[in-house]
């Protein structure tokens, strides 16, 4: 058909045998269509096997009784108040579409529908009750009720076994919501008045879908929520009153996607963990929780992390270990320390060194072990940023005052970064072979410039170890004896780790410092010791070289340059350290 038809002349009076009937329009909203005579439709009506009218323009069905063959009506964007009156005989009847339906106000008995499957009624907003008969339609899979703007309740008991799909999205009334199937696979719920999910939420196993966007009034989520083992996908954005999330949330082992950006928990999340749900691209919205000090992605399977995380001024702590499809990384908040272990694919590092050198934390890692893709500038830029690091801290730490000093004793300036490869930078003054280095200092090395130690160490490869390691440093001398360390290995998940290759651990301790040794003592020897947290050493497991430099605090006044080294023995540059505004 086309525009220019006004319209259709139908002589249906005799289609005694006619059991399909289909008036379809492709814009039933816009529906001009008008019926004059309703009597021929009453001749075939009582025989339909199927009827279809999209955009029905009568107040009413054709005739007072429904077909008791029939097996779908389908009557979207119609002008229908009312179906029928009374119990109906609707035994064939599997699907009944009724959706916007804007005049139709009640929906009548269907307790004899018992083969029912599909209810559609989305946008019948004049709808001010559903039929307790409801929950007798024990074959019922799909019902939406989406948009239904004047309903305030659902009936009690819509606990059907059957039901796989609810729809109650844009029910701005609807402030309650009781116990439904638990079968239920698909459960909408956006933009609806309910102030909080009843802890019968956790019974709901088969739970795929759960969509919360935008209700603007719920306050709180039942912990209940995480004995949903099979949530995939999980949506709060929007519910500006929702501050807090269950604290078992990371139990939903097999949620894929959770957004939860424009609510309160953006503004207020301290820690999120979201470990090992097979992410596959993080949103943009990510650098929306100003408040976050721990992000944990780790064991994902996203490529690239957006550039709005620079703007979690916060941040930390960011775990990336497993993430073996990473490629690189944007630049990141000053004062985060990266966890990036087993990124295998791992190439490139935005602006790294100025982590270290604009940020105020007294402790800070780098940890990039098995991470075998970083070229040679990338490691060069980690090493480069730990050396300045190292000066910038010392700077700040002897202009503490002496109170602060000793108060922070136990707290000192520390730091590391490892990755892959087997030479000790070429600055470092002492190295040796082993796992000991001996250090020769000529007179007057102890001075009130001296902060501490840059300590160094390569590690072999490592295999099955699950109660992680320490690499700890003893400084002996003829008269005193000192103890720091360097680096820790810890398993967070509870499998084997291993360490493929050699790894380079380089950091710093300013823990032991002048006041540590006399100023007689000119040699002294510095052991480095790989061991487990409970104490023992690990057999075949040794540092198979070491090195060690004396960090000394330049005049501020003088604001002398400080000349840098990389990993390849390069003169990179004489670079001022500033300290950092923080600071």
């Amino acid at each position: 058909g086309s525009e220019a038809i006004e319209g259709i002349s139908l002589d249906m009076f005799r289609m005694r045998r006619l059991r399909f009937f289909k008036f379809y329009n492709s814009f039933p909203e816009m529906n001009k269509c008008k019926v004059r005579h309703s009597r021929c439709l009453e001749s075939f009506f009582n025989e339909l096997r199927y009827f279809q009218w999209d955009g029905y323009p009568l107040k009413s069905l054709p005739s007072k009784n429904i077909p008791e063959h029939l097996v779908s009506l389908e009557m979207p964007h119609s002008n229908i108040e009312q179906l029928w009156n009374g119990v109906q005989n609707l035994a064939a009847l599997k699907r009944l579409n009724l959706s916007y339906c804007k005049q139709l106000s009640r929906i009548p008995d269907l307790s004899l529908a018992l083969n029912l499957e599909w209810l559609d009624l989305v946008g019948c907003a004049s709808l001010i009750e559903i039929h307790s008969s409801i929950q007798h339609l024990n074959k019922l899979v799909f019902l939406n009720l989406g948009r239904c703007i004047s309903l305030k309740s659902l009936p009690t008991g819509i606990n059907l076994d059957s039901l796989k799909v609810l729809y109650l999205g844009g029910c701005s009334n609807l402030k309650r919501f009781l116990e439904i199937s638990c079968n239920i696979e698909n459960l909408d719920l956006s933009e609806t008045a309910i102030e909080e999910l009843p802890s019968s939420i956790g019974n709901l196993s088969r739970l795929v879908r759960l969509d919360l966007t935008n209700c603007s009034r719920l306050k709180s989520v039942s912990n209940s929520l995480c004995n949903l083992k099979s949530l995939q996908y999980l949506f709060l954005s929007g519910c500006l009153k929702l501050e807090k999330l269950p604290e078992e949330i990371g139990n939903l082992e097999s949620l894929k996607i959770m957004l939860a950006n424009e609510t309160a928990i953006s503004q207020n999340l301290v820690d999120m963990s979201l470990v090992d749900c097979g992410i596959t691209e993080l949103p943009e919205s990510l650098g929306r929780s100003p408040s976050l000090k721990f992000l944990n992605l780790a064991e994902n399977d996203f490529e690239k992390i957006p550039s709005s995380i620079k703007q979690l001024s916060n941040l930390l702590f960011l775990t990336l270990q497993n993430c073996k499809r990473l490629q690189s990384l944007p630049e990141l908040p000053c004062g985060s320390n990266i966890f990036a272990r087993y990124c295998t694919s791992l190439e490139t590092l935005s602006n790294l060194s100025t982590l270290f050198t604009r940020s105020s934390e007294l402790w800070q890692a780098f940890d990039f072990c098995n991470c075998f893709k970083l070229n040679r500038n990338e490691i060069g830029e980690i090493v480069d940023g730990a050396l300045k690091k190292i000066q910038v801290m010392a700077t700040w730490w002897k202009q503490q005052d002496p109170v602060t000093l000793y108060e922070d004793y136990h707290n000192p300036p520390r730091g590391c970064v490892s990755y892959p490869g087997s030479e000790i930078p070429e600055w470092f003054s002492y190295q040796s072979m082993g796992s000991s280095v001996t250090l020769e200092l000529p007179p007057g090395w102890v001075n009130n410039n001296f902060v501490g130690f840059a300590l160094c160490a390569i590690v072999p490869d490592h295999h099955g170890d699950t109660r992680g390691f320490t690499v700890r440093c003893i400084l002996k001398t003829k008269d005193d004896i000192a103890v720091c360390f360097l680096y820790v290995w810890e398993d967070y998940f509870g499998v084997n780790s291993s360490i493929e290759s050699d790894h380079v651990l380089l950091g710093y301790d300013f823990s032991v410092s002048s006041d540590s040794f006399g100023g007689s003592n000119s040699e002294f020897c510095i052991q480095f010791y790989i061991q487990h947290f409970e104490g023992p050493g690990i057999e075949g497991f040794d540092v198979k070289k070491c090195g060690a430099h004396l960090i000394y605090v330049q005049d501020p006044s003088k604001r002398s340059a400080f000349t840098f080294f990389n990993l390849f023995g390069d003169n990179i540059s004489n670079s001022e350290c500033e300290v950092p505004a923080a600071i």
